[in-house]
């Protein structure tokens, strides 16, 4: 199986995934692609962009 970390947010965050915006690197909890996803379903997939942001790779909504 894939071993990407995957994060929970919430409803708030989901506009900035939606117009894919770049996200606070203090989200996640360690460096490479992380699983994004709210109410138990997968909503985007974001990587690290550099040291204080992250961008989406994959937006699902």
């Amino acid at each position: 199986m894939f071993d990407i970390p995957i994060i929970s947010v919430q409803d708030d965050v989901l506009k900035d995934i939606k117009n894919g915006n770049f996200l606070k690197s203090s989200l996640f909890g360690s460096e490479g692609p992380h699983i994004i996803e709210n109410k138990n379903s997968i909503v985007a997939i974001y990587e690290p962009y550099n040291e204080n942001k992250f961008k989406p790779q994959k937006v699902l909504i």
